[in-house]
C-alpha cells in the first residue's frame, strides 16, 4: 500500500480497503460453501451449512476488524509521513533569512539599475524633444538640423 518513501494516494488506500474486505467476504462465503458441501456429502443437512455459516461469520468479523485496524494504522502512517514532508523538523531560520536577504539585495540592485536606465532614457528623450522644438522655431526641419549639428 505504500511505496519505499511512504507516499499514499487516496486511490491506493481505497483499493486496498476493497481488496481486504473482498478477501474477508470470500473467506466467509467459502466457509458456508464448505458446510453445504459437507451436508451434501455426508447427509448432515442443515448442520454442516449452519456450522459453516457461523464459522464464516466469525471469520468475517475477525478479518473485518483486522482490516479496519490495518487501514487505520496505514492512514495514520500516511498522515504522519505527509506532515513530516510538509514540516521539516530542523529548519535553519538564519540561513533562510540570509538567503532571502541576498535575493532582496540583488533585486534591489537590478531595480535601481533599471531606474537609472529609465531616467537616462527619459533625459535623452527630453533633450531630443527640446532640440526638435528649437529646430522648428528656427525654421529648420528636424532632419536637416540633426544633419547640420553632426557636421
Amino acid at each position: 500500500m505504500s511505496n519505499s518513501n511512504g507516499d499514499f494516494s487516496s486511490l491506493a488506500v481505497g483499493y486496498a480497503a476493497v481488496v481486504r474486505i473482498s478477501t474477508v467476504s470470500a473467506q466467509a462465503a467459502l466457509c458456508a460453501a464448505l458446510g453445504y458441501f459437507v451436508d451434501r456429502r455426508w447427509g448432515t443437512t442443515p448442520w454442516g451449512t449452519v456450522v459453516g455459516a457461523l464459522g464464516g461469520a466469525a471469520a468475517f468479523g475477525v478479518g473485518l476488524v483486522a482490516a479496519v485496524k490495518r487501514l487505520e494504522r496505514d492512514g495514520a502512517t500516511a498522515s504522519e509521513t505527509s506532515e513530516s514532508v510538509r514540516k521539516p523538523d530542523s529548519v535553519d531560520v538564519d540561513a533562510e533569512i540570509s538567503a532571502e536577504s541576498l535575493k532582496t539585495e540583488a533585486l534591489r540592485g537590478e531595480f535601481e539599475e533599471t531606474l537609472e536606465r529609465a531616467a537616462a532614457f527619459l533625459a535623452e528623450k527630453k533633450e531630443a524633444s527640446k532640440r526638435s522644438e528649437a529646430s522648428e522655431q528656427a525654421g529648420i526641419s528636424p532632419d536637416v538640423g540633426e544633419a547640420e549639428r553632426r557636421r
